[in-house]
């Protein structure tokens, strides 16, 4: 009877547990990994950093232009009112708020960039994590997944 369980145990463990151990021992893959984790982060620092200069360009540039386009009324030498607006302001104004929404522009493919890092990266754990087994009882048929790792120790 103990032999039988043992050799059920065995069989079990054999056609059960297609499970294999993986560890993450392929160093190239590691610091690959953490070089595009640590550029990702880095892109998306300089985006965010692209996108908030921008706006406030774009609030400061109009802010000018406004307050060039209002309205001063002063007089001239002979005592009479005169309206004129800055026209050196307004022009200001728009240069700085155009500058705003370049970089904010120019954000985008900084954006991109780290998303596509952190796709990338996310791609090099999943493959380190994975490996090829034949599913029984379907031929030769090979599946690429990522694998859950059981350790057994069985003494006898």
């Amino acid at each position: 009877m103990k032999q039988i369980a043992i050799t059920a145990a065995i069989l079990f463990s054999a056609f059960a547990g297609y499970a294999q151990q993986m560890n993450f021992s392929n160093n190239y893959n590691k610091e690959e990994y953490n070089q595009l984790r640590i550029q990702s982060k880095h892109e998306r620092i300089a985006a965010i950093i692209l996108v908030s200069g921008g706006a406030g360009l774009i609030a400061g540039g109009l802010i000018t232009a406004f307050i060039g386009g209002t309205e001063n009324i002063t007089t001239d030498e002979y005592g009479n009112e005169v309206n004129h607006t800055d026209d050196n302001l307004i022009r200001t104004g728009l240069i700085i708020a155009g500058a705003g929404v370049a970089a904010e522009l120019i954000s985008i493919p900084f954006f991109v960039k780290s998303h596509s890092d952190r796709n990338q990266a996310r791609e090099i754990r999943l493959h380190a994590n994975s490996s090829s087994y034949t599913v029984p009882l379907s031929g030769s048929r090979s599946v690429n997944q990522p694998q859950l790792g059981i350790s057994c120790s069985i003494s006898l």
